[in-house]
């Protein structure tokens, strides 16, 4: 069986200072609850939010090609 390693739970500014970015994190969203920062390899962040049973997640980036795209 695979064995995950679990992801520590980091603060927002815990994030930034491990990317050396400093991103921002939406504070508009008054009816969401901050959940956790997630570091995806040396450049990008997941910022994760949640209301009741509902997640929004933000990828955060830096640098030049990250292997996403939002336009077809």
């Amino acid at each position: 069986m695979l064995q995950l390693q679990e992801r520590p739970n980091l603060t927002v500014e815990e994030a930034r200072a491990v990317l050396g970015l400093n991103f921002p994190a939406p504070s508009w969203l008054a009816d969401y609850k901050y959940v956790n920062t997630v570091i995806h390899g040396n450049n990008m962040a997941k910022v994760q939010f949640n209301k009741g049973e509902q997640t929004v997640n933000f990828l955060i980036s830096k640098g030049g090609e990250n292997g996403i795209g939002t336009t077809g």
